[in-house]
This record gives C-alpha cells, sequence and structure tokens, in this order.
C-alpha cells in the first residue's frame, strides 16, 4: 500500500524501503513509492534512534522535497512511522521483567492474537524501577512497563496500519 498524498505544505509518502541501514546509522535512506524511488534524508533525531531496518520494512514519512547545490533532490523527514505487517512482539524475559509478568503477558498476547509473531528477548535495558512492568519491543520501539491490562491497547497503537 504505497501512496504519495499531498496535503497543503506537507507531504507524505508511505512506501518500502530500498537499502538496509547497517552497518551504521545513515543520513538519507531510499524508498521505494508507487511513483519510483525516492531518497529521503532522516532527521536527526531518528538517526540515532531508528532502530536497525532492512530493506523490505515499509515506511511512512512526513517531510518536504529539498535539493542541494548539486541538483541532488531528496524528501527531508520530519515524522517517521514504521508500520509493520506482520506484527513482530519481543517480550523482555529478564530479571525484573520476568518478575513483573513476562511470561504471562507473552501467553496472553499469544492466545489472544495469534496473528503476531511473539518472542521472548534478552533484556531491553529499559527499567525505571523494581516494579516497572514488562518492558517490549514493537516494530522497533521500546514501550516501558506494561502490564498485562495495558499491553494490547499499547502495542496496538504503535503497530501504525498503512
Amino acid at each position: 500500500m504505497q501512496q504519495l498524498v499531498q496535503d497543503k505544505k506537507k507531504i507524505r509518502l508511505t512506501g518500502t524501503l530500498c537499502t538496509d541501514t547497517e552497518p551504521k546509522l545513515p543520513r538519507f535512506l531510499q524508498l521505494e513509492t508507487t511513483e519510483g524511488q525516492v531518497w529521503i534524508k532522516l532527521a536527526k533525531r531518528y538517526r540515532e534512534d531508528l532502530p536497525r531496518l532492512g530493506q523490505g520494512v515499509s515506511l511512512r514519512v512526513q517531510g518536504a522535497w529539498r535539493s542541494d547545490d548539486t541538483g541532488f533532490s531528496y524528501f527531508k523527514v520530519k515524522e517517521l512511522d514504521v508500520l509493520c505487517a506482520p506484527l513482530r512482539v519481543e517480550v523482555c524475559t529478564k530479571g525484573n521483567c520476568r518478575r513483573g509478568g513476562a511470561l504471562a503477558l507473552m501467553d496472553k498476547i499469544q492466545r489472544e492474537h495469534p496473528d503476531w509473531e511473539v518472542a521472548a528477548t534478552g533484556c531491553l535495558h529499559a527499567c525505571q524501577s523494581s516494579k516497572c512492568g514488562v518492558n517490549v519491543k514493537v516494530c522497533g520501539l521500546v514501550l516501558k512497563g506494561l502490564g498485562t491490562d495495558t499491553a494490547e491497547a499499547r502495542i496496538t497503537k504503535v503497530a501504525v496500519s498503512p
């Protein structure tokens, strides 16, 4: 579901990533849209915080067209969403998260959402206290302190649909 939407001064692109971000997070990525391949320039806040993405990951970006002195045209990203399909949920099962109900949360998610890919992972280094709840990684974003009652709503909110 790739599209180009122009909304007054803001432009929104949806497409599939054509280049890997490994081994480092570059300033520019190439995105395949219905209009063809587009170079996108990431805002600084996304360069460091963006998870390592691979080819085939769907992104929705919002920003504006720019060009440099040499005439190279690119899309400067102001807002970015990672569109996940199928949804992959990684649940921390170490230390405080295990004591906070990580295994019960994994069972509940697998039981209620068999189409979601649920996996145990090591420490996500997001604990704020010993009783913070369970940390979960969805679409490369870490959700902190989830309980079995709030997890589904917060995970669904992060998993933006195209």
